[in-house]
């Protein structure tokens, strides 16, 4: 599995390090995107404490190095879509976790 803590760790330097460059770093996928097969359609379901814990120490990483902008992903966070989602995009990221940037769609 994938090591939150390491996640943070390496989030945080590379956006540190893609920033001193004087461009903007964008963190993604927000969040929960894990799987290719019907990631378009899937819903990822995930308690808050999971999502806190297993999920979003990256993302605290870059937002701690003051990441830019996040990309939200094309699937479902307990069957709300991600780009669309409250809970995770304005309560989670926004105001929890104190995200000041943009939040762009993915647009592949």
């Amino acid at each position: 599995g994938e090591d939150p803590y390491l996640g943070y760790v390496l989030a945080k330097a590379s956006v540190s390090g893609i920033q001193s460059q004087k461009v903007v770093a964008n963190a993604k996928h927000w969040t929960l995107n894990s799987q290719e097969t019907n990631r378009e359609g899937v819903s990822e379901d995930a308690d808050e404490r999971t999502r806190f814990e297993m999920y979003y120490p990256p993302f605290e990483g870059a937002i701690e190095a003051d990441v830019g902008s996040f990309m939200c992903s094309y699937n479902k966070i307990n069957g709300a879509w991600s780009c669309e989602n409250p809970e995770t995009l304005l309560r989670d990221l926004k105001q929890t976790l104190g995200f000041k940037g943009y939040v762009m769609s993915d647009w592949g």
